[in-house]
């Protein structure tokens, strides 16, 4: 008799194939969850475009700065404006958008435009109305 303490080629071939498999599909949960968070950025930056014209159609006497926003929110002063690549407002540091850079307001007309760059993309929105 025989003592073989070797494996056969079927089972390195099973192995190797199992192995394979897992790794693509790591690689396919990972490029998955990479595409998924960078929707769930653009998705938050909607909301927060909704949330921002919500804000200068309650507000009165807006005030554009070439890269800032003030107006009168409730009886507050209320101020927008870009830091660490964020909109932000304040007093507080409530986030409207994320990952953005460049960002300027500008009034044409009887209407409020922002525009700013993401990942080198130039937006531009109609964000109210005088």
């Amino acid at each position: 008799m025989c003592n073989q303490k070797a494996y056969t080629l079927i089972e390195v071939s099973i192995a190797l194939l199992i192995l394979n498999t897992v790794v693509l599909l790591w690689l396919y949960l990972f490029n998955a969850l990479n595409h998924f968070d960078a929707k769930i950025v653009e998705r938050e930056n909607r909301i927060g475009l909704i949330q921002l014209r919500r804000m200068i159609a309650l507000g009165k006497d807006i005030k554009l700065n070439f890269d800032q926003l003030c107006m009168n929110f409730r009886d507050d002063e209320v101020c927008f404006y870009e830091t660490n690549y964020r909109l932000i407002q304040t007093p507080g540091t409530q986030i409207y958008l994320l990952e953005v850079e460049d960002i300027e307001f500008e009034e044409k007309e009887d209407v409020f435009i922002l525009t700013y760059y993401q990942e080198e993309i130039f937006y531009e929105y109609v964000i109210g109305y005088r």
